[in-house]
């Protein structure tokens, strides 16, 4: 076999083949280590999505539940707007009824007032006066009491108190040709007056406690009503004259029955025009006093029924207001709900883009480990193969040496056999002419 040329480097089987293996492996982990960095850079940018993502639902889930709280305060607002309109109504309707009635009684007061005065204009145009007061006219007397003082003056209530005796004698003279008429002049009654002084074991009450004289007339005519006695009814009298207790010149009960102690005589007021017009002023009199008071309330009804009315009107108001923010709470909550399931949307979509990132960042890691794997051990490999390479480049180096060492000695050889060949051919042809010359 003959050696191979000088210079040649003989090639290492499959040498080739793991160069273009190497080369795949970079190329597959060059792909893999730009795919790993576009899926970190787009799973950074979905972490940061999700991180907004979550703090927007939660702002979201704040805002709904700040958005109900408030939807809750307005329901709440609105239910007491409305009870305070319906009570403020109620109010309303009761001031208005209140007021009303008081306007009716207010109405039948003024009525009765006026039918009062008409009759007591009749009852004392009845009379003539002739420019003088009549008894009964002197006197104030306690409602329920009329005709006890009626009683107690008898035929005296008709007639006309006249100043002095030259009056009495002028009116005398003036009125002579008329009617019947009575007239005196007052005068104090010793009598009467120390009768006024019974002890307290006297029967019913003193008439002076209860009819008064009014303001203007002589004091004298008070003495018409001293030692009088006012009992409830004919049995208290009986039973006071029975018993025959204390000073009274006179007992007289509350419908206008007297008695006379002394002379054990009787009488009634009957239907008598004085008391009747006593009776007459203290109904005007009560029916004027109840005026004043249903008018007082009046007003008062009435300011309580135009506050009534504009506490409706503002609890309407505040109703029509309280819809509204109820309205705008509602709105402003389902708007949060809204927000809510959107973001929540976008949160879950955005945490399954970030499932399926770290999915495939988890396949390609591991294909870029299997690759650094299956390079490493080619590299492993390759090294041996190197080593295997060099080795054989220097036993090929050594053989090299030695081919040419022995060339080297073959040229030698051969040009030391070209000389003895030579030399064999001169000393052949000097033998050949030797064996001629011999021959």
């Amino acid at each position: 076999m003959a050696p191979p040329p000088a210079g040649h480097v003989p090639s290492t089987p499959g040498a080739s083949s793991s160069a273009a293996s190497a080369s795949s492996l970079d190329a597959r982990i060059g792909l893999i280590a730009s795919e790993l960095g576009t899926l970190r850079g787009q799973r950074r940018e979905r972490e940061e999505r999700q991180q907004r993502l979550a703090a927007a639902r939660t702002a979201a889930d704040t805002a709904v539940a700040d958005a109900l709280a408030a939807k809750t305060v307005a329901e709440q607002a609105q239910v007491q707007a409305q009870e305070q309109l319906d009570a403020a109504r109620t109010a309303a309707d009761a001031a208005r009824a209140e007021a009303a009635r008081l306007e009716e009684r207010q109405a039948m007061a003024v009525a009765r007032i006026e039918l009062l005065d008409e009759r007591l204009v009749a009852v004392e145009a009845a009379d003539e006066d002739h420019g003088y007061t009549r008894l009964a006219d002197a006197f104030d007397v306690t409602a329920g009491f009329e005709r006890a003082l009626a009683a107690a003056l008898s035929t005296d209530a008709e007639a006309l108190v006249v100043p002095d005796r030259d009056a009495l004698v002028a009116f005398a003279t003036r009125v002579s040709s008329g009617g019947s008429v009575r007239a005196f002049v007052p005068r104090m009654d010793l009598r009467q007056v120390s009768a006024s002084a019974a002890g307290s074991d006297a029967p019913g009450q003193a008439l002076s406690d209860i009819a008064t004289l009014r303001a203007g007339q002589p004091v004298a005519l008070a003495a018409r009503l001293a030692g009088v006695r006012v009992v409830d009814d004919l049995d208290a009298a009986a039973q006071a004259l029975e018993a025959e207790r204390g000073m009274a010149t006179l007992l007289v009960t509350r419908e206008g029955v007297a008695f006379d102690p002394e002379g054990l005589r009787i009488w009634s007021a009957g239907d008598s025009a004085v008391a009747e017009g006593w009776e007459l002023r203290n109904q005007r009199d009560l029916a004027a006093t109840e005026l004043e008071a249903v008018r007082a309330e009046l007003t008062t009804r009435q300011a309580a029924r135009e506050q009534a009315t504009a506490a409706v009107t503002a609890a309407d108001a505040a109703v029509a207001t309280s819809r509204t923010t109820l309205a705008q709470a509602q709105q402003a909550w389902h708007e949060a709900q809204s927000t809510q399931s959107r973001e929540q949307a976008q949160a879950s979509g955005a945490e399954r883009e970030l499932a399926d990132t770290d999915r495939r960042l988890e396949r390609v890691t591991a294909d870029e480990t299997e690759s650094k794997q299956a390079l490493e051990a080619w590299t492993k490999e390759h090294g041996e193969l190197e080593a295997a390479v060099a080795e054989a480049r220097d036993r090929h180096a050594k053989l090299a040496e030695r081919v040419a060492g022995a060339r080297e000695e073959e040229r030698v050889a051969r040009e030391a056999a070209a000389a003895r060949n030579a030399e064999l051919a001169g000393l052949t042809s000097e033998q050949q002419a030797l064996e001629r010359d011999q021959r």
